[in-house]
């Protein structure tokens, strides 16, 4: 009686400490899915900015919605180091830092555009479309405007490179769950981009 109580026990953490592990990656998945259809909804917003001049002159300064709440739980994955595939934690993490850093390119392209770039560009009195980029630098300053070239290719190319590797972990991560436990469901992501 008391070997079969303390087996009827010691399944019962076994069941509950799967479904713990199950529940942690539903939600980091669930995260990661959020997090590239933010950073697909930001490409697609900012997309009709193809030249340096649209990107430039055109693209608006706008701060990023708040995305403090898309943090992965590592602590919850931790058992992840014990699993055939140990260095997916750290791509994962590789992803959310990645993540973090394009939020953070958009806020501080929007903060400089508003503190520098918008007042210099009002005060010289030059039309986008209408002056080559060499005039609208001497005019603007050479400081300014190549700031705002930088935070401007900054952001471009923070969007792009993040868009490409959630993608990617999004679809490593919810393969390795399927396989990890294969008869739960796992959420599938259909996101649509014009870019």
């Amino acid at each position: 009686g008391a070997l079969y109580a303390f087996r009827l026990t010691e399944r019962k953490e076994k069941n509950e400490e799967q479904a713990k592990r199950i529940h942690a990656l539903k939600k980091a998945i669930f995260i990661v899915g959020r997090q590239l259809n933010a950073v697909q909804s930001i490409r697609d917003e900012i997309a009709p900015y193809s030249t340096p001049d649209k990107r430039l002159f055109g693209c608006k300064a706008a701060m990023p919605p708040d995305y403090s709440d898309l943090k992965i739980d590592f602590e919850s994955l931790s058992f992840l180091l014990d699993s055939a595939n140990p260095d997916l934690l750290f791509r994962l993490s590789v992803e959310q830092d990645a993540f973090d850093v394009t939020m953070r390119a958009i806020s501080l392209r929007a903060q400089y555009y508003i503190d520098h770039f918008q007042p210099a560009w009002l005060a010289s009195g030059i039309m986008p479309g209408r002056i080559s980029q060499n005039d609208a630098r001497a005019k603007i300053g050479e400081l300014i405007f190549d700031s705002a070239v930088h935070y401007t290719d900054s952001m471009f190319e923070a969007l792009d490179k993040s868009a490409i590797g959630l993608h990617r972990i999004l679809d490593e991560f919810r393969g390795f769950s399927s396989h990890l436990y294969p008869g739960e469901k796992f959420l599938r992501f259909r996101l649509k981009s014009n870019s």
